[in-house]
């Protein structure tokens, strides 16, 4: 994976757009700060974390709460199988 920049404009929760190089960045976090009026953080990235295979693992006796009751009997009903719960 490539580097790249974003521009963290303050007050805002996230950055909107990758830019491929520090030039490129810097020139958007300028153009920013002169619209918002506010500072503008350029960031690297320099590392990726990709989420691990999700796996699912059934729950013996598991404690149901009102009208769930209803919905786990119809998961583990034999028209629908138990395929659809742990699997």
């Amino acid at each position: 994976m490539e580097r790249f920049y974003l521009c963290l404009v303050d007050g805002t929760p996230s950055c909107q757009h990758h830019h491929a190089t520090l030039a490129e960045a810097r020139a958007e976090a300028e153009r920013l700060a002169i619209q918002t009026g506010k500072g503008v953080t350029v960031l690297a990235a320099i590392e990726r974390c990709k989420p691990a295979r999700v796996t699912w693992e059934k729950i013996e006796n598991p404690i149901v709460f009102g009208g769930l009751r209803s919905a786990l009997d119809d998961l583990t009903s034999p028209e629908m199988g138990t395929a659809n719960i742990g699997d």
